[in-house]
């Protein structure tokens, strides 16, 4: 068996109603929103190569059972890590 592990993207934080008053306190949130966005997006690409990693990793046997050929699964491990 395979141990599947789920990941979620972090949630962006809105900006306040206070926030959005004082122009220094929304360029922070501003710059920290984008830094989450950012790393977001990077968990995202780790994730994805993991997968496709351990997709490579699964015997004939396996893949049969999922519906999948070996074909299918070089053809989509070969995609870089940032694309979809």
């Amino acid at each position: 068996m395979t141990d599947c592990i789920e990941t979620k993207s972090p949630t962006l934080p809105t900006l306040s109603p206070l926030a959005q008053t004082s122009g220094q306190t929304a360029a922070r949130a501003t710059v920290w929103m984008l830094a989450a966005r950012a790393f977001g997006v990077l968990l995202d690409w780790q994730r994805r190569a993991m997968e496709r990693n351990h997709l490579r990793g699964l015997d004939d046997h396996m893949l049969r059972d999922i519906g999948l050929s070996r074909a299918d699964i070089e053809q989509e491990a070969a995609k870089p890590f940032w694309k979809p």
